[in-house]
């Protein structure tokens, strides 16, 4: 019977982290689509300005909104990667 009682509060211990994991998997998408949208609103409005002046530099202005939108994506990508260490850790 405590045999049984220290591997239940030995995992209980073991389940903790994983919570920290879920929450630090969140702040890492959230954070970065907050930052990946912010960045984009003013990279989008600043290329429509440029291009509605000269349209030559269209090709330049998506590749900036382009890089923009990539920071989201790489919050996730990273949010992957602790979810998978989480997984293989355990």
């Amino acid at each position: 019977m405590q045999l049984h009682s220290c591997i239940q509060a030995s995992g209980a211990l073991f389940r903790q982290p994983v919570l920290g994991v879920y929450i630090a998997a969140a702040l890492v998408t959230g954070l970065s689509c907050i930052g990946g949208g912010i960045a984009v609103a003013s990279a989008a409005s600043a290329a429509l300005g440029a291009i509605s002046e000269d349209q030559s530099i269209l090709g330049k202005s998506l590749i900036f909104v382009g890089l923009a939108e990539g920071v989201c994506l790489y919050g996730l990508i990273i949010s992957f990667m602790i979810l998978g260490q989480q997984t293989v850790g355990s």
